[in-house]
């Protein structure tokens, strides 16, 4: 049996997904990877060390398809530390041509946490959206709202005791 699979991280990157998930493919092949692509709608692309996504109203994320077989699914658990890390959902994802399908998702837990992702990883995701064609913009706004948030905690307190 085969699963769609939505991936906004890692698993954007080819050959990381063919070394974890060796009887899986693209939604629609390797032919023209842009069939795999689709939106998921009302989420936004944020960073916890890794890629997560959140629920965002009138925000999505440009998301890469693929059909995992039942015995990858248990091996893409393992390596998303399901479902500890991470935990995983059905939702309905858009595809080119305006058809709704629903595919899997999976999502950290600890949703309030922040923290910039390694420039090695960052990396794999930027060959992984090339590669799909995906909106690379999504990584540096995500990038550029964990470094908002990060300078502001830094400045909490600052201007105490009348200090400038």
């Amino acid at each position: 049996m085969k699963h769609l699979y939505a991936a906004y991280g890692a698993n954007t990157n080819i050959e990381s997904m063919q070394s974890r998930c060796v009887d899986s493919s693209p939604f629609g092949g390797y032919k023209d990877l842009t069939l795999s692509r689709a939106l998921l709608p009302n989420y936004k692309l944020t960073f916890n060390k890794f890629a997560d996504v959140r629920p965002h109203v009138n925000s999505s994320v440009e998301v890469a398809l693929w059909e995992i077989s039942s015995p990858d699914f248990v091996d893409l658990d393992y390596f998303e530390g399901y479902p500890y890390y991470y935990g995983k959902k059905q939702v309905p994802v858009t595809l080119a041509n305006g058809q709704t399908m629903l595919a899997w998702i999976y999502y950290m837990k600890d949703n309030n946490s922040i923290a910039a992702p390694s420039k090695s990883y960052l990396q794999l995701l930027r060959d992984g959206y090339n590669a799909f064609t995906l909106n690379a913009n999504q990584i540096d706004q995500a990038i550029a709202e964990v470094d908002k948030k990060i300078v502001a905690r830094k400045n909490i307190g600052k201007f105490k005791y009348g200090r400038r």
